[in-house]
Formats: structure tokens, C-alpha cells, sequence
């Protein structure tokens, strides 16, 4: 059994795969710069569509940026809508 990578180019910079291991499956990358550079480049992208298409739970406005958890567009809006439910619930008592 030959193990060879010609023919194999780095999955990060399309470069050529210089090196062949012993054991273990072929590498992907070229070298550890571009390890790393795709493993980052895979993270940011995966935040990056977590952030995207927030509805702010006060308003109904869309909004992007921040955490996912984030429930608000904006602190005026999350204080809005605390008052909003706060007279209500001093309304229903009473």
C-alpha cells in the first residue's frame, strides 16, 4: 500500500502538499499556518450566522449584531418593553 498526496492541494490555500505521513489519515492543509487560518475562518463564519436575522422582541424590528441570546435592538427598546410589562402586571393586581 503506497500512501501518497500528489495530486492533493492544501483545502486553505490550494497550494501543494508537500509532506506524507507514515500513519494517519493524508493531511489537508499545507502547514499549521493554514490549519489555523481555516479552523478561524470556519469559526468567525459559523458567529457570523448566529448573529444574522435577530427580531427585537419589543419592537418587531429586525436587527443583526450582538449574541443570539440577545433579545433587543437596542437598551431603549428593552426598557420599553420592561415598563410596558411592568404597568401591566401593577394594572392586573389592582
Amino acid at each position: 500500500m503506497v500512501r501518497s498526496v500528489e495530486n492533493r492541494a492544501c483545502a486553505h490555500c490550494a497550494g501543494p502538499i508537500a509532506r506524507v505521513p507514515v500513519r494517519g489519515p493524508l493531511p489537508t492543509y499545507c502547514g499549521s499556518a493554514c490549519r489555523w487560518a481555516a479552523g478561524h475562518k470556519r469559526d468567525s463564519d459559523r458567529r457570523r450566522g448566529e448573529r444574522s436575522a435577530l427580531t427585537c422582541e419589543g419592537c418587531g424590528a429586525g436587527f443583526s449584531g450582538g449574541k443570539r441570546k440577545n433579545r433587543f435592538c437596542s437598551p431603549g427598546c428593552c426598557q420599553r418593553r420592561r415598563r410596558k410589562v411592568s404597568q401591566f402586571v401593577s394594572d392586573g393586581e389592582a
